[in-house]
Formats: structure tokens, C-alpha cells, sequence
């Protein structure tokens, strides 16, 4: 189902996105 597919991408592509900016935050901070 493409949109069980889509769902799981999107879900794993936030995930990343939230990584990356909680990361961005603690670099700013040092």
C-alpha cells in the first residue's frame, strides 16, 4: 500500500529532521 509506504517515510524522515535540529540546538549551546 503506497500509503502505508508514504506514511513510514515521512515518519522516519521527522524523525531525522527532529534529530538534526535537537543536535543544532546543543551545538549552540557549547
Amino acid at each position: 500500500n503506497a500509503g502505508i509506504w508514504a506514511s513510514i517515510h515521512n515518519m522516519h524522515h521527522m524523525q531525522k529532521v527532529m534529530r538534526e535540529i535537537r543536535e543544532g540546538i546543543l551545538n549552540d549551546r557549547i
